[in-house]
């Protein structure tokens, strides 16, 4: 039977156990919705503990005596007589200690809390009202009390927003009755029979928002009065049985009007605005008026003085009384404070005493009639500080609310007035225009007359200055320009050194919202300046920081910091060097740390630390780009350059080296970044000094080489790309590449995002005859491996193939033909439509010490060729004087001779002085055709493609190359018969022997004829050149000898044809309509 009792008792437990989760489940109270309400400091906060009221709690809800965060959302109301109330009631101790409720009560936008009590006395220990906004829709929370205070707070009542309004109608009550009252912000309405507010133990302090209160008495404060804010109107509707006078606002303390305005209304005769006793009413700013029956304002001395002064605040009232009450006439005064003076607008000027009891006659000395009745506005002074002994200037008395006279601008010998200011820091211009409100001093800044400084600027320009400051090395860490930057020139050597007690103090400024407010600094370097600046735990650092110089050469200034403890350079924005020298070496830090590094000219040394505890860098960018437009940048460090928004090289030099490893990390790189990093031009080598190392590391990122000459070599790998969140590699896409390897960073990454890679419609090629197009190092799905051509092109430079012929068109509608006379490329040069381009660029490297061919596809005259000699063309073969075959080439023009016009397509020779050709003015691009110049059974032929005769070209034994050096038994001035590999480049011309038609079969030679015309023809020819002397009589002339496989033939590959936006055509490129520049369609 036990057992089974117990098992029973057991199954009940159980049951009522899951009924009690299953009840506790379904009455479970939802999680509030946050709640934005703004707090004590203004600031917008959200809360989700928190009790919403809704007016039908039960009053013994424990909430009501634990107090905590309450909310009310639309319009609630608790009416006493509906028996229902906001029951609140402070909780007190045997020990008459009071324990709660503290309450925090958020009025959402457009709610209204409504309390109406009859008998009940709801009551707080603290109690504390805010809002969720300023506006006309800020929420409400009005109490009306019928027999008890309308607001009944034990300690703290204190609002900061939201709109109160606090109403009692039963005599000795209170609208409001706490120990201290405080509002913040908001709108505070109360009303009492007795008191509108009463803070019965503090102070009562209005800090802003707007106030009203009314009753016999509208406003006491125990322990005084405080307006620093806001607008007050408070109210003395009356005297009651009790007392024989009533008061707007009096306290037995100090009342300090110190800003805001404070209105106040004497009712009846026996009543009083503002009112102390044994206390004094300090008016110290904002303004007063009081009206009505009674005196506005009174004062009783009682155990101390008693009185009013008038220390800023604009004063209005209609009288000033003395209450005598028995007590010392000699305790009451109306004054103004010291080194004050007020007007009363009718050119009367008060200070001191106005009403005091006088001693030595035994009667007041009053002005009370003269001064009762007008508004009395402060009189301030404006004083001129010069700085300079020598010269002074008046002080200004002006009444509030007038502005001031500006005064004829001072000279001082040696300077320049640069204005007034309001502080010694000449941070802050004074506005003559700004009514005045209080004293204060103005302070004249001068400027040393220093001569003009010249400097190249951002544009490259040459541009002067006179506002500037010199820094001579002896200034105070205290003078203001290092916290306000400016313009700073150095002239001569100049050094800071810390451990001299000198040092740089430029020095970063941030105020209370983080905000960085300076310095920005521009810094001139004068030639053969040197700024030198050593730190040893002091952090020089900057807003933004400019470098400037004043030439390009070796005697531009030099900025030099060297730093122990810190950054050699810390700037916070933007760091930009137009020009000088600047060296920057840490050996605890960073060389240079900016959020952004740009470098348009000069020279930057930067050097990270070395120490194996840190691994600094020689030029960090934190945020932005690390930019190098122009000058020379030389980068150290366990990083040598870091940009954490990517790398920009578009021109100058840049020499990094990644110094080693450090404890921090396992690898290290000379120049690297997480996003991409681009050289467009100019010149960067890399240095991976340790087999750790990498010279150009990207991750999750691309190295696009686009232009220029990257050269990267050490024990560590040249380039190396670590895959992420995305794709990483290297994209050879323009510039000329040299390293020793490239390697695949495993990290967990995916190998497919990986890549060594030759951009689209770009060739490579290592000058051994390989070409490189695509892929060169790709992960391959299919086989699960990579395609690996690393072996072919590590350790040997890359260079791109250009096209042979590229037409743009630029910003301004102008078009742009730029024509590759070295093209070794597979690419016809083929124009299909004539396109009349303002200007054409020929880049060729010529020889002056003998003669070219050459073929232009634009006719031209002669005038506008730029570095010709002289110009031949094809006059057949003929006999030289040892009666050999000789290639006869006519005079068409030469200096000495008037200009003629070449022909397009024409195969010419040419002489050069210079050995590069320029060709001004505008051309017409025509249509590619034939360019053969024909006689005797030869021609002489244009290229059109990269040449190149292997042993079954048909041609072979009757094509003639010209040559531009001697080789072994090939003399000067002589066309050779081509060998198998000989190669030509195109737009130049070679000649070839027709076959007679007897002889063709299909366009090659019948087999039993090719050996007898082989050996007719010469294994090389003089070239002889047929001109007219003075009398027009033709001559020739034998020139030197030349060499033929040399110069102008190099190896190619079978060639394909392209449009001039790089479209393969795959067909013969003249059928096709239209070549492309940029997004538009040339015909």
């Amino acid at each position: 039977m036990n057992n089974l009792n117990v098992f029973k008792k057991v199954r009940i437990g159980l049951i009522l156990l899951v009924m009690f989760l299953i009840s506790s489940t379904a009455w479970a109270v939802p999680t509030p919705s946050p709640v934005k309400y703004i707090d004590e400091n203004g600031e917008t906060k959200t809360i989700t503990n928190y009790i919403e009221l809704t007016g039908d709690e039960s009053p013994d809800n424990l909430m009501f005596k634990n107090g905590g965060w309450f909310v009310v959302k639309g319009e609630v109301t608790y009416d006493e007589v509906q028996g229902h109330l906001l029951a609140f009631k402070q909780q007190v101790e045997k020990t008459w200690q009071c324990t709660g409720p503290d309450v925090n009560l958020i009025l959402a936008d457009g709610a209204k809390l409504t309390v109406k009590n009859e008998d009940y006395d709801m009551s707080f220990r603290n109690l504390a009202v805010y809002a969720q906004s300023t506006g006309e829709n800020m929420g409400k929370f009005e109490v009306y009390a019928k027999k008890s205070t309308a607001i009944d707070v034990f300690n703290a009542f204190t609002v900061y927003g939201g709109s109160v309004k606090a109403h009692s109608f039963e005599e000795y009550e209170y609208g409001i009755w706490a120990g201290s009252v405080t509002v913040n912000g908001g709108i505070v309405d109360a009303a009492g029979i007795t008191y509108g507010i009463y803070a019965g133990d503090r102070k009562v302090i209005v800090n802003g928002g707007s106030v009203t209160a009314a009753g016999f008495s509208g406003i006491f404060g125990y322990e005084g009065i405080e307006i620093n804010g806001g607008d007050v109107d408070a109210t003395a509707t009356g005297v009651s049985d009790e007392n024989n006078f009533s008061y707007a606002i009096g306290s037995w303390y100090d009342v300090n009007v110190n800003g805001g305005s404070l209105t106040v209304h004497a009712k009846d005769k026996s009543s009083y605005g503002v009112f102390v006793s044994g206390s004094v009413a300090h008016l110290n700013a904002g303004e007063v008026i009081a009206d009505g029956e009674g005196s506005g304002i009174a004062a009783r001395p009682s155990c101390s003085s008693s009185g009013v002064e008038l220390a800023g605040a604009t004063v209005t009232t209609n009288r000033y009384t003395y209450i005598d009450d028995l007590r010392s006439k000699s305790g009451f005064f109306v004054k103004v404070a010291v080194n004050v003076l007020y007007t009363d607008g009718e050119g009367n000027v008060f200070e001191g005493s106005i009403f005091k009891w006088d001693d030595l006659v035994g009667e007041f000395i009053d002005k009370l009639d003269v001064v009762a009745g007008k508004t009395l506005t402060p009189v301030y002074k404006i004083s001129f500080e010069t700085g300079d002994e020598n010269i002074s200037i008046e002080s200004q008395k002006l009444a509030a609310g007038t502005t001031p006279t500006k005064p004829v601008d001072p000279e001082r010998k040696g300077y320049k007035f640069a204005g007034w200011y309001t502080d010694k820091d000449f941070k802050t211009e004074f506005d003559w225009n700004e009514k005045i409100s209080q004293d204060i001093t103005v302070y004249a800044k001068w400027k040393k007359e220093l001569p003009p400084v010249k400097y190249i600027d951002e544009n490259g320009e040459t541009k002067t200055i006179t506002d500037y400051i010199e820094l001579v090395g002896d200034e105070s860490p205290d003078d203001p320009m290092f916290k306000n930057g400016g313009w700073f020139v150095v002239k001569g050597e100049v050094t800071y050194d810390e451990a001299q007690g000198h040092y740089l103090p430029f020095e970063l400024q941030i105020d209370k919202n983080w905000n960085r407010l300076g310095p920005d600094v521009n810094l001139i370097l004068a030639d053969g300046a040197k700024l030198t600046a050593k730190n040893k735990d002091f952090d020089m650092s900057f807003r933004n920081l400019a470098v400037y110089a004043q030439s390009t050469g070796e005697n531009m200034g030099k900025f030099e910091v060297y730093a122990e403890n810190s950054t050699a350079i810390d700037v916070f924005n933007a760091f930009t060097v137009y020009g000088g020298s600047v060296k920057a070496v840490s050996e605890e830090g960073d060389g240079i740390w900016a959020r952004e590094i740009v470098i348009n000219g000069g020279i930057v040394d930067a050097a990270g630390s070395s120490s194996a505890d840190y691994s600094g860098c020689g030029i960090y960018a934190s945020d932005e780009n690390v930019i190098v437009n122009g000058g020379s940048v030389t980068a150290a460090g366990f990083r040598g350059i870091l940009g954490s928004g990517g790398i920009e090289i578009n021109g100058g030099d840049v020499d990094a080296t990644a110094t080693g490893v450090s404890d921090e990390y396992n690898f290290s790189y000379a120049i690297g970044s997480w996003y991409d990093v681009n050289v467009n031009g100019g010149s960067l080598t890399v240095h991976a000094k340790d087999k750790s190392s990498y010279g150009v590391y990207v991750s999750g990122s691309v190295a696009h080489l686009n232009a220029g000459e990257v050269f990267a070599d050490g024990e560590g790998s040249g380039f190396a790309a670590r895959p992420s969140c995305s794709s990483s590699g290297v994209e050879l896409a323009g510039a000329t590449v040299t390293t020793n390897r490239y390697t695949y960073i495993d990290d967990l990454g995916p190998k497919s995002g990986f890549f060594v890679k030759v951009a689209v419609n770009v060739l490579y090629t290592d000058g051994e005859g390989n070409v490189f197009e695509g892929s060169i190092f790709k992960w391959d799905d299919w086989v699960g491996e990579f395609i690996d051509k690393l072996d072919v092109v590590a350790g040997k430079t890359l260079r791109p193939v250009k096209p042979n012929i590229v037409v743009t068109q630029d910003g301004e509608g102008k078009i742009h033909a730029e024509i590759n006379g070295n093209y070794i490329g597979e690419d016809d040069f083929i124009i299909t439509d004539r396109i009349e381009v303002d200007e054409v660029k020929f880049e060729r490297d010529f020889t002056t010490e003998g003669y070219s061919t050459i073929v232009l596809p634009f006719n031209i005259k002669t005038s506008l060729l730029v570095g010709v000699d002289s110009v031949l063309s094809f006059n057949g073969i003929v006999l030289d004087e040892n009666k050999k075959k000789a290639v006869a080439m006519q005079v068409v023009w030469e200096k000495s001779m008037e200009e003629v016009e070449l022909r397009a397509y024409t195969p010419y020779m040419i002489k050069m002085s210079d050995k590069s050709l320029e060709i001004l003015g505008s051309v017409v691009l025509e249509t590619t055709r034939d360019a053969v110049t024909e006689k005797d059974g030869w021609e002489f032929r244009g290229t059109y493609s990269f040449m190149k005769w292997t042993e079954d070209s048909p041609d072979l034994g009757r094509v003639y190359g010209f040559a531009a050096s001697s080789e072994g038994d090939v003399s000067v001035g002589q066309f050779v018969k081509v060998a198998a590999g000989a190669s030509i480049r195109p737009l130049r011309a070679y000649l070839i022997h027709n076959v007679p038609s007897t002889v063709r079969a299909n366009g090659y030679y019948a087999n039993r004829n090719v050996a007898s015309i082989k050996d007719e023809l010469p294994e090389q020819m003089n070239l002889v050149i047929v001109g007219k002397d003075k009398n027009g009589e033709e001559h020739t002339t034998v020139i030197g000898q030349f060499n033929t496989r040399s110069g102008e033939f190099r190896a190619n590959s079978v060639k394909r044809v392209y449009d001039l936006k790089g479209r393969s055509v795959n067909k013969d490129a003249r059928k096709v309509r239209g070549a492309y520049y940029g997004k538009n369609l040339l015909h």
